[in-house]
C-alpha cells in the first residue's frame, strides 16, 4: 500500500484534511480483523514535510506511531541516495545510523 501519504491533500478529489494520513491509519486499524496483517509504505526522512498537494513525508517515529498498538513484524528502510537497505528487525542504533545517512545524503 503506497497511498497513506496522499490522503487529505485534495490531489485526487479527496477532501482536504490535515489529519488525512492518521485518519486513514485509524480506519485501516478498525477494519482489519483480529490477527490480520497490514503492509504499508511511507516516505520517511529526517523531518516532516508536506509537499503542497503531492504527498507528506514523515519522520521514522511518526510513521511508527500510525499503528501504535500493533506488533511490528518486519521493517525495511530504503535510502536511495546510498543504495543502503535495512530490513528485518532494526535496532535503535541501526535506525539512528540510517537516519544519519539520510541527513548526510540531504534526503530530508
Amino acid at each position: 500500500m503506497y497511498v497513506l501519504e496522499h490522503i487529505g491533500l485534495g490531489r485526487y478529489g479527496d477532501p482536504l484534511s490535515a489529519t488525512g494520513t492518521e485518519d486513514a491509519a485509524k480506519e485501516i486499524a478498525r477494519i482489519v480483523r483480529a490477527g490480520g496483517a497490514v503492509v504499508f509504505s511511507l516516505p520517511v526522512g529526517t523531518r516532516s514535510v508536506t509537499e503542497f498537494n503531492a504527498n507528506r513525508r514523515f519522520t521514522y517515529d511518526e510513521a511508527r506511531s500510525l499503528f501504535p498498538d500493533w506488533l511490528l513484524v518486519e521493517e525495511c528502510l530504503l535510502i536511495p541516495a546510498s543504495c543502503f537497505v535495512l530490513s528485518g528487525y532494526a535496532t535503535e542504533s541501526v535506525r539512528s545510523g540510517a537516519l544519519s545517512l539520510l541527513e548526510k545524503a540531504g534526503t530530508n
